[in-house]
Formats: structure tokens, C-alpha cells, sequence
């Protein structure tokens, strides 16, 4: 069974916003969004990941070296909120998250990507892989001085598990850094940027993703921060200032492994 790249589902989401919804001519207040789906939100399914891993001379602590319950993982995101403090933030629950994996895995596979390597992003079994992981996301919405916001934590069975995805997603990224892809019978062209970032986890991924459709670019930067048996994944829609959004998301992740380690 093919695995859906991490960056998968926010680029999922950027089209399907902008073919169903979004006017030829974007304003600021109707800016094509690249929030991921709350379902794959950056566990094996979210752009946003990329850049080489960096890994972190800390041990790892208990928590993060096993599987934490939905209730844990919800717990971890629900004092993130409280961090944010922002108007309109919400969260999400493992049970909703799952909800909607068979949608977006269907929307997905909809897609012609060329290089056709970079396809495999398109194949089914998202939903499947996603049965036994235990996952929560907090969505904060933009404001006139920040970008929308996505984060989302995902606790896996195995360290194994969480290790090859790592692996996998260096590899998506050296083969698909650019490609093309036709959605609805509209062609998108998309690139992939490494991106640096540093966190305390284990391992630590970044990218900034763009896609150009119908005379309109989304951009789309994601951190990934992967320790033990958990990921936490950050996505800022349409950043002002990349490495202003990047030392945010590095601070966010930051504070979530810090709770996981405490549950």
C-alpha cells in the first residue's frame, strides 16, 4: 500500500478551495487559503515537508517515545489553543479528523501529476493508514498580522513508523521539487522549496510549497517536528514573512513536544 506524502493533503486542500470556491481575482479578504484538511493534517497525508532532518542532541523522554490515547493527544492541542488565545481558533478530534480521510483520499486521486513519480501521493489508503494512529489539530484563523495557522499532532504504534515516514519524505521531495498536476481539468504547476528550521525534536522537516492556478499563487510553509512515536506538523497559509512564520511554527512545535513529554 502506497502512503500518502506528507505535503499531499495541504496541496489537496489549495485546489480544491481555489476550483470550487475561490474568484478569479483574489482580494485580501478572499486570499486562496492552503490550510490542510483536518483529516491529514500533516500526519502520513499534510505539504507541507522537506528539508534535510535535523535531529537534536536531547534524549528523547517517555512520553514521546510511545503512543499516546486521542484523549492525550486532544489534551496536548486543547492547551496549545489556550497559548494562541485568538478568536475563531478550533479544534478537532480524532474521530472528526478520520471523518474526513476517504473524502480528501477521493479528491486526491482525482489528480494528474506529472512527473507521474510524484503521483504516488494519489494512491489510495489514506483512511487505512490513518486507523491506527491517534491525532488532534487546532486551526487558528488568519488576522490582519498573521497568517492562518494549522497544527496538528499525530502519535503512531511504532517509532519505526515515524522514522520511515521521515525517510520517505527526503526522497519525495529530491524527485518532486517541481511538477505539474491537472485537477478538475485545470493545470496547476507547483514547486517544493527546502526550507531550514530548527526544533527539539529528533527530526525536524520544512518546506515551503507554491502552486500557481488560474493566475493566482498559493504559498504554504510547513514544519515538522518527529520525536519518538510522534509528529507534530505546523502549516502557515500564505506567510507575509517566511522566516518570521518559520521561528512561529519552530516555537510552536517546540511547546507541543514539551506537553507530550508531560502526558
Amino acid at each position: 500500500m502506497k502512503k500518502t506524502a506528507l505535503w499531499a493533503v495541504p496541496l489537496a486542500a489549495a485546489l480544491a478551495l481555489t476550483a470550487c470556491s475561490a474568484p478569479k481575482e483574489p482580494t485580501p479578504q478572499s486570499q486562496p487559503a492552503v490550510e490542510q484538511s483536518p483529516s491529514a493534517t500533516q500526519t502520513p497525508a499534510a505539504t507541507d515537508a522537506a528539508a534535510e532532518p535535523s535531529s537534536s542532541a536531547a534524549g528523547t523522554p517517555e512520553a514521546i517515545g510511545k503512543q499516546l490515547t486521542a484523549d492525550q493527544v486532544y489534551a496536548v492541542v486543547s492547551e496549545l489553543k489556550d497559548d494562541e488565545a485568538t478568536a475563531g481558533a478550533q479544534l478537532l478530534k480524532d474521530a472528526e479528523l478520520k471523518a474526513g480521510a476517504s473524502q480528501i483520499e477521493q479528491f486526491v486521486a482525482g489528480m494528474k501529476v506529472k512527473p507521474e513519480v510524484c503521483g504516488a501521493f494519489a494512491a489510495g489508503g489514506m483512511a487505512e493508514a490513518l486507523e491506527s494512529v491517534n491525532m488532534a489539530s487546532l486551526v487558528v484563523p488568519a488576522t490582519a498580522s498573521a497568517a492562518s495557522t494549522s497544527v496538528s499532532i499525530a502519535s503512531y504504534a511504532s517509532e519505526a513508523e515515524v522514522r520511515a515516514l521521515a525517510a520517505k519524505q527526503k526522497k519525495s521531495f529530491e524527485e518532486c521539487a517541481t511538477f505539474s498536476l491537472e485537477i478538475q481539468g485545470r493545470e496547476a504547476s507547483a514547486t517544493l522549496k527546502d526550507t531550514k528550521a530548527t526544533t527539539d525534536a529528533a527530526t525536524t522537516l520544512a518546506s515551503l510549497g507554491t502552486v500557481k492556478l488560474d493566475g493566482q499563487t498559493m504559498k504554504t510553509l510547513s514544519v515538522y517536528g518527529m520525536d519518538g512515536n510522534n509528529t507534530v506538523a505546523v502549516t502557515l497559509t500564505a506567510p507575509k514573512d517566511v522566516d518570521a512564520a518559520v521561528k512561529k511554527a519552530e516555537k510552536t512545535i517546540n511547546a507541543a513536544l514539551k506537553r507530550i513529554a508531560d502526558q
